[in-house]
């Protein structure tokens, strides 16, 4: 994948080519947008992450995985659900994680130095039983490195989005 100028080591981002809520592309703003003007009332820019396990690692043939999911399904819900946040004018990312064993390692290194006023915790990490372990360490990770950030749960990896709005 492309490496982004400020993405940490263990991060991994979908690609997402967005057109922000005042018709420029995010890679032309030169400043950061700390707030966005909407019909004279001045809101602040929110900051959200979305998690979940790297759809390429699931075993969609296993008999507890989800009918008619696929990974290429996950990649292009999650790819939407950014978008869409970045359009309305939040700053959203994207960490798939790989295994219960580096689950830790991999979200501390994204929260360190960020604070999300939003995390979403994919369907997949919660309601997978493989992948209980895994949501029992993410879950822990999370109250221990963001514990100000609002939890979030999406029901499907397109209403992501949805779900962090909840809480913005």
């Amino acid at each position: 994948m492309p490496s982004a100028p400020d993405l940490k080591p263990g991060v991994q981002l979908v690609p997402v080519s967005v057109v922000s809520s005042c018709g420029r592309m995010d890679s032309d703003i030169d400043e950061p947008r700390h707030g966005l003007q909407d019909e004279g009332v001045f809101m602040s820019k929110k900051s959200v992450l979305i998690i979940g396990e790297d759809p390429a690692l699931i075993d969609f043939d296993a008999p507890d995985a989800p009918k008619g999911m696929s990974a290429a399904k996950i990649v292009v819900g999650l790819n939407g659900s950014v978008a869409r946040l970045q359009a309305a004018g939040h700053e959203a990312e994207l960490l798939l994680t790989r295994d219960a064993a580096s689950v830790e390692t991999q979200v501390s290194r994204a929260l360190q130095g960020r604070n999300y006023d939003v995390i979403v915790i994919g369907a997949g990490l919660r309601t997978l039983p493989s992948m209980a372990e895994q949501f029992e360490r993410l879950m822990n990770v999370l109250r221990d490195k963001s514990p100000r950030s609002q939890l979030a749960f999406n029901s499907r990896p397109d209403d992501s989005d949805v779900a962090a709005l909840r809480w913005l």
